[in-house]
Parts: C-alpha cells; structure tokens; sequence
C-alpha cells in the first residue's frame, strides 16, 4: 500500500461517499484502515478483507457479507485526495464540506428549475452561474470567487477528472440521485482568462426520454413517421441544428422499435442514455474509434436496426446508405437547415443519386421553440406575476418542424445538382408542410410567439 502524502486516490461512489480522508499504515503489517466520508461518518475495516484484483486496484470489504468498495489508484489523476499518516483523528475540511453541499444544492436546484445546462463562468469580481431553461441562458447566483476553487475541485471528483489540471480542458461523467433516481451529469471544464469555466449538462430520463406520442407531432404527421418506421429496411434522418431535439426524436423512436422483436445496435457520440434491450457503442474519436469504422463491425452482429449518431462524411454516408440498401432500417441525422436539404447535402458528400432512390424513406427538419405558458398564455399584463413560467412567459418547448416523405415519383427527379430548392417544390406538391407555414399555424393557436419564430435561412 503507499503511503506517501504526494499520492492520491478517489473511490467512486455515491454522491455522499467521496471520502476526504484515508489513514494507511506501514507496508507488511496486518493493519486496519479508516476513511472519513463527506458527510463525517468513519468506516474502518480490517486487512484480512483486503485483496487487489487483476487490474492492481484495491478491493475492501467490511465484513465477508457485504460487498466491496472498490479503491483506484489511477496514475492520470495523481491529484485526488491528500493522504496523512500522523493524525488519526483528522477530520473533514470545513471548507470542503461546504463545497460539497454547494454543488449538491446547485444541482438539485437546476433540475428542479428544468435546466438542460448549468453554466459557472469565473468573472473579475464574481463567479457567474446560469441555469439553461427552455433553451435560454437564465441568470441564477453569484458565487464568491474565494470559494469557488474548492467547488471546482468538487466537482471535478464527481467527474472522475484530475483536480490538479487547470491548464487543459476536461470532461467527466456522473451518476446523481435526485429524488430516489439516477440523473447523469457531463461535466466540461475550460481554463479562461480568470479561472475555469465549468459546465454541466444535465441528461435526465424523466423529462428527456418520452415516447414518439409525446413529442408533439400532429397526428397525420406522427402516424407518417411510424409509417417509416414499420418499413425493413431503408434511410430515415433527423436533421436540424446543435439543440434542436435530434436525439430526443431518434430515443423516442429507438424505444417505439425495441417494442417489435428486433436487434436494435446504435452507434453515438456520445451515449446520452442508456435503453434497455439496446446495444448502444459510444464512439471515441480521440482513440480512433469512428462512426464508419465500428459501422463495419456491427454489420457482422446481424442488426435489424441501426442507429448512427450523424452522417459527418463520405464514408459514414457510403455505409449507412449500403446497410439500407441491404435490409437494415437505419435512423441517423444530418446538419442541414431543412428537410430538403439533406438530399443535396448528401449527394455533395459523393453519394450516387441511384442509391437515394432505393434507400431515402423519408427526412425529418426540426427545431425546438418555446411554448407559451399555459397560466398567464405571455400576456404583458400576466407574465410579472405568474410563478408558473418564472416570469418569463413561456414554458416548455415544442418542435418546429417539417416532414418530408420519399416517395419513388419525387426521387424520379433526383440528380446529381439539385437544389434544395427544387426539392422543396417536388416535396410540398407531395404535401409536405413548410415549416415556416406550421410556425403561422401555431402561432394562430397561441401556442408561441412571433419572437420564436425567427427561423433560421436554410443552409
């Protein structure tokens, strides 16, 4: 065992089980040992229980009956939990403590508030923190900047992340429990000119994995996308920009098909959540680990549906078009500003007009706009005092969005040149609704405002 003070280690845990304190005793004795966990309370346990497993971590047992904690000693986070051997009777900072409990509070709070994102930025005089509602940046608190270095480093334990490295950007994961379930938390950390900008991205099952009924689809369009999905094989794509409710459509189809007794692989970047009955491959592209080179490697594993996170080139496009061709259903997404546009874009990416025809069952564009609330309906009037909204006059989000269905007439006239723009025509003479004329129609129902509606051109 070390026992040297510049050594570090961190047991993951729950989120009250990040111990501050371990007390080693000299090599080659039978020696008992001590941790002191964030809420105060001490384990002890005796050597007899102790034993390392093959990858050379350190397991712990209290008693036979229970199961082990699981020590690591991990050589790219040297910075993790100072050690002493000459006060046994150390107690947790105090400044710790409060640390801990800040971090617990901001989370609790955000998830409460439906943030997607909390946001601390370091200022000269401040440290900044904004919770991301509905899409919005919303200004939360200040935090002093005496104390948010211990913050910080809080989190970083959370994230697994090395909390001596404040020159590099991080990103780490974690497993909250708020409310009796599992909240997962991405967490990024930044240097900037005044200090480390953290951000926290909250993926919550409970309001981020809904079924396709509940997305907000129009009936007519949400039986033509089940339609799509019935099919055996073919190409759907779920375009639109960063934020847009990509994901969230695609899980909720993804959950749709696991209903039908089929082999469902996707690939993602990264895995937001995890579905059961579902083989979900994270993709790493720091470590060679890409869209189109697992893509071959899960067509030998018989897939029935494949989900590819985004089509980001020729090869990916090239695969992903060749497994539709060959029996398999795959939903994928693609960065365009509409749903014509994703016939254009990728035929620029060298895919042959032929193999769009046979495979392209449909595409689907959409954005995420703000929903007017329900209580004061933004009424100027209202909105200062009704707490439903916050204030604001909106929420919730709805999608924004056009749909358009292949047919084998309008691919017909696919060819190697076309534009959006004639996509577009061939498309709402087969009745496809703009997306700019159901925004009017949902601003005739006072379901959001003009504001919202500012649609971005088209790329």
């Amino acid at each position: 065992m070390p026992s040297s003070s510049n050594t570090q280690h961190t047991i993951p845990m729950d989120e009250m089980s990040h111990f501050y304190y371990y007390k080693p005793y000299p090599a080659g004795r039978n020696f008992p040992f001590r941790i002191i966990f964030s809420n105060g309370t001490t384990l002890q346990a005796e050597a007899q229980h102790h034993q390392t497993d093959e990858t050379g971590d350190h397991l712990y047992n209290i008693t036979a009956e229970k199961p082990p904690l699981h020590l690591c000693l991990p050589r790219e986070s040297a910075h993790q939990l100072i050690l002493s051997t000459d006060n046994p009777d150390i107690e947790p900072n105090n400044e710790q403590l409060e640390a801990s409990q800040q971090v617990v509070d901001l989370i609790d709070e955000a998830i409460t508030a439906r943030a997607s994102d909390i946001h601390m930025r370091p200022m000269q005089q401040y440290v900044e923190v904004r919770y991301r509602i509905d899409g919005v940046l919303e200004p939360n608190k200040k935090l002093s900047l005496h104390h948010y270095p211990a913050i910080v480093s809080r989190i970083k334990i959370l994230g697994n992340m090395d909390i001596a490295e404040q020159r590099h950007p991080q990103g780490g994961a974690h497993h909250f429990s708020y409310q009796g379930r599992k909240v997962d938390l991405r967490i990024s950390s930044m240097p900037v000119l005044e200090g480390e900008s953290i951000v926290i991205r909250i993926l919550d099952p409970q309001s981020g994995l809904r079924a396709l009924s509940d997305i907000g689809f129009l009936s007519r369009d949400e039986a033509c996308f089940r339609e799509m999905l019935q099919q055996k094989s073919g190409l759907i794509l779920v375009t639109g920009p960063t934020g847009s409710g990509k994901s969230t459509t695609l899980y909720a189809a993804m959950r749709e098909l696991r209903q039908r007794d089929v082999n469902i692989i996707s690939l993602e970047d990264p895995v937001e959540y995890q579905l059961d009955r579902i083989r979900q491959i994270e993709i790493n592209e720091a470590a060679g680990s890409t869209f189109a080179n697992n893509l071959r490697h899960v067509l030998r594993h018989d897939p029935d549906v494949i989900l590819i996170g985004e089509i980001r080139d020729h090869e990916t496009a090239r695969i992903a078009l060749q497994s539709a061709y060959t029996g398999h259903l795959v939903l994928s997404t693609l960065h365009t500003g509409d749903a014509p546009s994703a016939i254009p874009r990728l035929l620029d990416m060298g895919v042959e007009p032929y193999t769009l025809k046979d495979t392209l069952l449909g595409v689907l564009s959409q954005r995420l706009i703000r929903k007017s609330c329900t209580q004061c309906h933004g009424a100027s009037e209202l909105v200062s005092h009704c707490n439903h909204c916050n204030q604001s006059g909106y929420h919730g989000r709805i999608p924004l969005y056009e749909l358009m269905q292949v047919s084998s007439e309008m691919m017909s006239h696919v060819h190697d040149g076309i534009t959006a723009e004639e996509v577009r025509q061939l498309a709402v003479t087969e009745g496809m609704v703009p997306m700019t004329q159901y925004g009017a129609a949902l601003l005739e129902q006072q379901a959001t405002t003009q504001q919202e509606l500012k649609i971005d051109e088209p790329e």
